[in-house]
């Protein structure tokens, strides 16, 4: 069954990718039922760990000796410690599995420094396979337009080479870099024009996208685009709600990240489904369930990605979806583990606290702690920005934090992104 289309097809040949065969592959496994879903990852999980422990010596002397002595691979990663980029940085070498070579790619670097790392063929091919697959839930095919709000890459050859993927993959780029009035109603009339299927961008971009058309008088709906997938950054309730109603678009959540593609998948009831290229578990969790999120790709082969933690948190739910797909679902709290406040008193409050306390009052905002008792705040202003509401975001954030905490507002005209086009709400306390 032809997935792709002739064109698109051609060209990830060219490059060395089978995306076609990884769809048909994923396609059925969608097919499956959960029981043997879980017999498919595990027969994958065996093939990765008896791969990586071939060919590279950080993987070999850790679980080599168990899985020699026929110790089953689910228990091997269950009992195994989860690894993380310092883990993998220091024991760099030792991991790279030379018989898979690979291009490399680096991650944003929006919870820490950028992660520079290989990515074979193999994996790239089931990462875009699964990607395409996914979006076919909802509609969207691999050739359709992409209005894509992102960030643009710097330097002559790598801005060439991302206007040719641009083009070939039939996306029109707003450069989170340079977001201002003009250029986004210059977007705006470009996308009536090209008449994109969906959206690709970061939750806080495209409310500011929104933002921006309201002052200007300008009707998101008009653009006719029914779907907006977000990514990259936390999806806050009040950003959903504020796309769905100034595009009158669906929106759904992609959670995953540069070093193993997509993770989850929201359906079409709004749950977020764990994709069979990938197992998850939880490390360590609390009374409700939430721990770390730790990540096994099992078609990783130049680095694997074996039980894996991306800084994450969240919980599992094993029942099953109203949409009947066979894949268990992932719930993701709204903070990453080293994005918290610390407290006079030892406790630790959720960043994303911030963003309810801020939602609607400000364009843009960002939280620095200085110290354990001060909190510098640069803002955005969304109109007036007085003495009155400054008070009263401050007592708001004072019933969280505690009432020895000093508030600083920093009134600014602009909050610059991070390298990646992201925009990072709270910078904690070294």
């Amino acid at each position: 069954m032809e997935y792709l289309g002739n064109k698109l097809d051609l060209i990830f040949k060219l490059i060395g990718e089978d995306v076609s065969g990884s769809m048909v592959e994923l396609k059925k496994v969608e097919q499956l039922d959960s029981k043997n879903v879980e017999k498919y990852k595990l027969n994958k999980l065996k093939n990765l760990m008896e791969f990586a422990c071939d060919n590279s010596v950080f993987y070999g002397s850790l679980f080599g000796d168990e899985l020699a002595n026929g110790v089953d691979p689910q228990e091997i990663l269950s009992q195994m410690k989860p690894i993380d980029k310092q883990v993998i940085r220091e024991n760099f070498e030792d991991m790279i599995c030379e018989k898979a070579p690979g291009g490399w790619r680096c991650t944003s670097g929006t919870s820490g420094s950028p992660f520079v790392f290989p990515k074979d063929k193999r994996a790239l091919s089931y990462m875009d396979g699964m990607m395409f697959s996914v979006y076919q839930w909802h509609g969207i095919d691999p050739c359709d337009r992409q209005a894509r709000l992102w960030g643009r890459a710097v330097g002559r050859v790598a801005g060439f080479s991302q206007k040719m993927k641009d083009f070939v993959l039939g996306r029109k780029r707003l450069s989170v870099f340079a977001m201002n009035d003009v250029s986004c109603r210059e977007y705006f009339y470009a996308l009536k024009k090209i008449k994109p299927r969906y959206f690709y961008c970061y939750p806080n971009a495209i409310y500011q996208f929104a933002l921006s058309l309201e002052r200007q008088g300008l009707n998101g709906r008009d653009l006719g685009v029914p779907i907006a997938i977000c990514t990259g950054e936390v999806l806050f309730p009040h950003c959903r709600e504020k796309i769905e109603e100034s595009f009158g678009c669906k929106v759904v959540n992609e959670y995953g990240s540069s070093e193993n593609g997509i993770i989850g998948f929201e359906c079409e009831f709004g749950r977020m489904h764990i994709l069979p290229t990938v197992i998850v578990q939880i490390i360590n969790p609390d009374a409700g369930g939430f721990g770390k999120i730790a990540i096994t790709e099992l078609n990783s082969r130049s680095l694997p990605f074996i039980n894996y933690t991306n800084g994450d948190v969240g919980r599992l739910d094993m029942g099953r979806c109203c949409c009947g797909k066979p894949f268990d679902v992932l719930e993701i709290k709204d903070a990453r583990v080293d994005s918290y406040i610390k407290c006079q008193d030892g406790t630790i409050v959720y960043d994303a606290i911030l963003a309810y306390i801020f939602s609607g009052k400000v364009a843009q905002f960002r939280a620095i702690q200085e110290r354990i008792d001060l909190i510098t705040i640069k803002v955005v202003p969304n109109g007036a920005f007085g003495v009155d509401l400054q008070d009263s975001i401050s007592l708001k954030i004072k019933s969280y934090l505690g009432d020895n905490v000093s508030i600083i507002f920093d009134i600014v005209d602009k909050i610059p992104h991070e390298k990646s086009g992201k925009l990072r709400y709270f910078i904690p306390m070294n």
